[in-house]
């Protein structure tokens, strides 16, 4: 049997057949035609791991080469293609990858490349006008449809579109200095998928946008909710990706989903005009806290959105709470944060708060369980101290062996409270933050700061600018031309960890327990 995500898309691409379901640069796909493209993919990738690489950038190659690694049956691991080399390395050998789909020339030595770059072999099996295309005998609406012999529900439906348990990789930041791969199973896509898409009210006629890299989680909202309800993604223009007010109004967006410091750079730069987003009915925001204030002045810009902030670490399967604003700005409520609240649990997860072992009411650390937790790190060692059972209202911590057993809950790391019967943000309980909405772990900059050639120790922490939150290292040893430090780190981690500023002190400030005292280095920014 295919999986669930894989039998939504495959009845989208049936009821939907001549509905635009990807635009990009006046170039629309039809479902009929992304069907056609997904099924070439998965086809070249007969013979192929259970895991398949997905290293494609923001282009109408991304969702085919997604698609087709999941309608072929198989996990999707998103790769940057502007990964550097020895991260990619690991990643590659972390996750057992012996095939990649890429669309820009690319080797990697023991690693098989699949061309996802053109909609078709031309001449080719999988072509356009071959046996596999829409309008051949494998099409929709032939025999090997999805009601035909050959379906997935068939004798030789298995051949290709059976899928095992596990949707999808991603990669984290991890504290250690090493990425660690998050495993989400099938069941917790098809639960967040469905839900999403009744919440958000997507179908036919709704366009969305596709702010996200694959990379990032919330990019699963965009292709698997968008392109299984019949929706059109609509992917932004190089000049569109910075100005959401061009993005929204240009390309009739109806559905806008990205991290809240969209809000402050566009306010910065003067887009965010009253009434100047009039397509939108609805704004979702993800990532890191979404204050007040940038509510207010989206709100302002799109008087006819529903404006709904949701929170969920990648563990959960993009997004686990929820809480829509009032349309009367004077009945937001008001914690003492200055954060809109991320709601209530989604009707199918549970939630409780602990604090010292114990279950508490009313402030404490996130904790959830559900259908939407992931089973396991990819690797099993990274599971310690994450989960744990409640007994008698006291929490004991998991040791026990992967797949973690379903009752047990996750430990997300974030502190809230309860106000007013809704869960308001607080913070981490960790080193962990978030960046323009990407997870960083601050030991994971400090390992790579101080691996560069005459520094000794390195501290990292955030600091609060004027579009958002940036990262600042301070460091001991040889004093060195921030650039030539920077463009050294660019070459071992992602550009988004790279340190906005590197500070070079004789000695790195001690607390009286002889450990880095960073609430002092705070004070030196």
């Amino acid at each position: 049997m295919p999986a669930e995500i894989v039998r939504r898309f495959d009845e989208a691409v049936r009821r939907h057949r001549d509905l635009p379901a990807l635009e990009l640069a006046g170039e629309t796909v039809t479902y009929a035609d992304l069907g056609r493209r997904v099924n070439a993919v998965a086809d070249r990738l007969a013979g192929a791991g259970p895991r398949v690489g997905v290293r494609v950038g923001k282009s109408l190659a991304g969702p085919v080469a997604y698609l087709g690694v999941l309608v072929s049956g198989r996990s999707a691991v998103p790769l940057s293609p502007q990964a550097p080399a020895g991260r990619l390395a690991t990643m590659l050998a972390a996750a057992g990858i012996t095939t990649v789909v890429t669309d820009t020339p690319w080797e990697h030595e023991g690693v098989e490349v699949v061309d996802a770059s053109s909609p078709d072999s031309a001449d080719g099996p999988n072509s356009a006008d071959g046996p596999n295309s829409a309008d051949g005998p494998n099409s929709a609406d032939g025999p090997n449809s999805a009601d035909g012999p050959n379906s997935a529900d068939g004798p030789d439906g298995a051949a290709r579109a059976e899928s095992g348990t596990e949707a999808y990789v991603l990669f984290t930041s991890g504290s250690t200095g090493v990425p660690k791969g998050v495993c989400i199973p099938h069941p917790a896509v098809s639960a967040y998928v469905k839900h999403v898409v009744k919440r958000s009210e997507l179908g036919p006629g709704c366009r969305i946008t596709h702010n996200f890299e694959l990379t990032f989680d919330p990019s699963v909202f965009d292709l698997l909710a968008g392109l299984t309800s019949g929706a059109t993604l609509v992917l932004p223009e190089p000049h569109e990706a910075a100005n959401p007010v061009a993005y929204a109004t240009g390309r009739r967006i109806t559905h806008w989903y990205s991290v809240p410091s969209v809000v402050s750079v566009a306010r910065q730069m003067r887009l965010l005009a009253p009434g100047s987003m009039p397509t939108l009915v609805r704004s979702c925001f993800i990532g890191e806290p979404l204050t007040l204030e940038q509510a207010r002045t989206w709100a302002a810009a799109a008087p006819g959105t529903v404006l709904e902030n949701v929170y969920g670490p990648t563990e959960l399967t993009v997004s686990c709470t929820e809480y829509v604003l009032p349309a009367d700005t004077a009945s937001w409520p008001a914690p003492g944060n200055g954060t809109v609240p991320i709601g209530d649990a989604y009707p199918h997860l549970e939630w409780c708060l602990v604090d010292d072992g114990a279950v508490v009411a009313g402030e404490g650390e996130l904790c959830m369980r559900g259908v939407q937790r992931l089973t396991t790190y990819l690797d099993p060692a990274d599971n310690a101290g994450r989960f744990f059972v409640i007994e008698d209202g006291v929490a004991r911590g998991y040791d026990g062996p992967a797949p973690v057993p379903d009752g047990c809950w996750y430990r997300t790391g974030d502190r809230v409270r309860v106000a007013d019967g809704l869960l308001v943000h607080i913070g981490r309980l960790d080193r962990q933050v978030k960046v323009r909405g990407f997870r960083i772990e601050l030991g994971e900059v400090e390992q790579h700061v101080r691996g560069l050639a005459g520094i000794g120790d390195a501290a990292a922490v955030v600091a609060d600018g004027a579009l958002g939150k940036t990262i600042v290292a301070f460091y001991t040893g040889a004093e060195r031309p921030a650039f030539e430090l920077r463009a050294q780190l660019a070459a071992a981690m992602p550009a988004y960890m790279v340190p906005e500023r590197l500070v070079r002190l004789a000695d790195l400030p001690r607390n009286d327990r002889g450990k880095t005292d960073y609430r002092r280095l705070a004070t030196l920014i």
